[in-house]
Parts: C-alpha cells; structure tokens; sequence
C-alpha cells in the first residue's frame, strides 16, 4: 500500500499507514507535495511559454520547426508525474489546441482540426462551455472548417461561438 498523496511512502497494511500518518508523516507528506507541486508550476509554465514561443516563432518563416518544437513541449507536459491532476489536464489541453493552431499555419487543415477539437473537448471538461476562451475556441475551429470548404460545419462552430458570447456578455 502506497501514500496516494505523496507515493513516497509504502505501507504493509492500513492499520500501519494511519499509525505513521498519526506520527509525523502527515507534515512530511504536506510539505514534499507543496515541494514538488511549486517545481511542477515551474516546469509546466515553462512548458507553456515553450509553446507559446514556437507559436510567436510559428509567425515567421520556419513553421515546421515550430511545430516540431511544439509537439515536442507538448509531449513533455504529457508524461510530466507532477503538479495537481487538473492543472497537468488543462494544460495539456490547452497545448494540443494550440498545436491544432500550428498546423492550421502549416495548413494541414485535418490535423489542425483533430488538435483543435480534442483540445476544446478537454477544455471544455475541465472548465465548462460557458467562457470567453472557449468561445474563441469555437471560432478558430470554424475558421479551420471554412479553409477546409466545410461551410456548413463553419457556421455551426460560429454560431456556438457567437451564442457563449451573447451570454457571456449580455448582448443582443
């Protein structure tokens, strides 16, 4: 038997698991969780701007090499064992939205789309349908669809697009 909190632990029984958190491993377990979880912001945030500077790179001349940095980043963050559970999700699938961002420059319209549309869906698990950010999600999918010639599934994406904004923003 394993802490779950810290997985530093090991425990041959439940009984001797609550003795030894009952005798120090409780403050232990906090502050080695605080530890890694102030490292994991760290190496998610770099992560991020890793990213975010291939996409900055991405308006330049070399595309490819940007997505290569970014598929890269975003492989990182993937298999990164620490930081809480939410925190490695959102930006996961912030990342993969993104990269969804880098082929629609590259215009591999298909793998653009499968990026986006994962990455909306996780986001859209995390924080719910109803934000700005998700709204502009939807807009850049339909931007995809339009360069794709799919004017139907267009005007679908916008339209949800243009209704998170009307409720998000009260207008008419």
């Amino acid at each position: 038997r394993r802490c779950s909190k810290c997985k530093q632990a090991w425990y041959c029984s439940e009984n001797c698991q609550r003795s030894d958190w009952k005798n120090g491993h409780k403050k232990k377990c906090k502050k080695y969780t605080e530890k890694i979880e102030k490292k994991a912001k760290k190496i998610i945030e770099k992560g991020i701007k890793y990213i975010e500077k291939s996409i900055d790179f991405a308006e330049g001349e070399d595309n490819k090499e940007a997505l290569r940095a970014g598929l890269k980043a975003l492989e990182k963050l993937k298999h990164e064992d620490a930081g809480t559970k939410d925190d490695r999700k959102f930006n996961v699938a912030n990342a993969t939205f993104r990269v969804g961002n880098l082929y629609f420059k590259l215009g591999k319209y298909n793998l653009a789309l499968k990026n986006q549309q994962d990455g909306l869906k996780a986001l859209i698990k995390i924080h719910g349908e109803e934000s700005i950010d998700i709204s502009e999600k939807y807009r850049l999918i339909a931007a995809t669809y339009r360069c794709m010639e799919q004017y139907d599934k267009a005007l679908e994406y916008a339209s949800i697009c243009l209704n998170i904004r009307r409720n998000e923003l009260g207008d008419d």
